[in-house]
């Protein structure tokens, strides 16, 4: 039963997703230049740069995935607002110590300071879950999405820009004092549920994790977040340089890059706003499928561009397709999780997430001269096709509940 007004809902939504979206933007504005920052750094070999850019976007994960269903717990525990506000604070903070650094080996550091201080998306989406109008969960969660995909269109474009504009340093910088403000406004306006009647014998971190893994669907669902998160990331550090093979000029390299990454944003953020609002219980199985399998045949079709011009469409195919994974998935955690430990089976189901985000970039570089650029864009098709063949109703649906 949820006790807060229809009102401080739809605020707390509305707070929540513009944050979510300049949280997201500030991220992942980093991806159109990150491998060319690292040169900056220092390192010049192509295959040392490939394995750097994946230890610099995996190292946040590292300390995430042991972290994040801590601060699930505890924000079951003490609320859930101070759980978010803690998270976009470190985020601010960790923003402008990677504008500081110095060498590749102190930005790798501050990417693992990131990642301890993180769980904003987790913490903001068991607040949204909690608190959703019965039925609404689904279409809150979607919404939710789209303020995250969106801040991926947004993101690497300005990034790009940004980059080529003022510099790399001053990228970060700038993600960061906009991270801080953002935390003024959650602290301000943001309610939290009142504390909940229901027994609380399970809302620890070892309770959450018993739970976890004796419900099958809930282990299910948390695999298949884990294989999808690890296809999109292992792409990551080697986009930009898959588009610098194209030989685009140096100047416009971050500028294109960022255009890249940024239009399948905008389909994927319309497919999570306006079909995600139509994601039901007895529909959610079917539609994680039918996007699964269309993802991974569009990063199938990306290995056999001739040109970088050809990507624009197929990108723009693709987010339609992905835009719903992730809402589809994290509707299921919500719908097979009991209420009074939502945020801690949100905090594991992240973590699955974190863990295929650690090691998709991690392994991408080490791959890279044995499966090449249009290897890598195989495999990580071949690896949504995978998730969606491991779907079943019956796995993941817990019918009990």
């Amino acid at each position: 039963m949820h006790s807060i007004s229809t009102k401080a809902w739809k605020r707390n939504l509305a707070i929540l997703w513009i944050s979510q979206f300049f949280v997201m933007a500030g991220m992942s504005s980093v991806v159109p230049f990150l491998p060319l920052f690292i040169r900056e750094l220092g390192v010049t070999n192509l295959h040392e740069v490939a394995v750097w850019s994946g230890w610099a976007f995996a190292a946040p994960f590292i300390s995430s995935f042991l972290i994040t269903p801590v601060w699930g717990a505890m924000g079951d525990k003490y609320g859930r607002k101070l759980m978010i506000v803690r998270a976009i604070i470190g985020l601010s903070i960790s923003l402008v110590l990677l504008g500081l650094s110095q060498t590749v080996f102190q930005l790798v550091i501050f990417r693992v300071f990131q990642g301890l201080l993180s769980g904003f998306y987790p913490s903001a989406m068991a607040l949204i879950a909690a608190q959703a109008p019965e039925g609404k969960t689904g279409q809150s969660l979607a919404l939710f999405q789209s303020a995250n995909i969106s801040g991926h269109i947004i993101g690497p474009l300005l990034g790009g820009i940004l980059a080529d504009a003022l510099g790399y340093r001053m990228v970060f910088i700038l993600s960061g004092g906009i991270t801080a403000v953002l935390s003024v406004l959650i602290i301000l306006y943001i309610s939290d549920s009142p504390k909940t009647a229901e027994p609380a014998g399970n809302i620890s971190f070892t309770g959450n994790i018993k739970e976890f893994f004796k419900t099958p669907a809930l282990l299910a669902v948390g695999l298949s977040i884990m294989l999808a998160a690890f296809a999109e990331s292992f792409l990551r550090p080697i986009f930009v340089l898959f588009v610098e093979s194209f030989h685009l000029p140096t100047a416009m390299l971050s500028t294109y890059t960022g255009m890249l990454l940024s239009i399948n944003g905008i389909s994927a953020a319309f497919s999570a706003f306006y079909f995600g609002r139509k994601i039901t219980s007895s529909t959610v199985v079917k539609g994680l499928v039918i996007v699964l399998i269309g993802t991974g045949l569009m990063e199938i079709l990306q290995a056999g561009v001739p040109n970088p011009h050809y990507l624009f469409p197929i990108r723009l195919l693709l987010g339609f397709f992905y835009g719903l994974v992730f809402p589809y998935l994290f509707t299921l955690v919500a719908e097979n999780a009991s209420s009074g430990n939502k945020s801690g089976i949100m905090g594991i189901s992240s973590s699955f997430q974190t863990l295929g985000n650690f090691i998709g970039p991690l392994l991408s570089g080490y791959c890279l001269p044995f499966l090449g650029f249009r290897g890598s864009f195989v495999l990580s098709g071949a690896l949504f096709i995978l998730t969606a063949l491991l779907v079943r109703p019956k796995r993941v649906m817990s019918f009990e509940r």
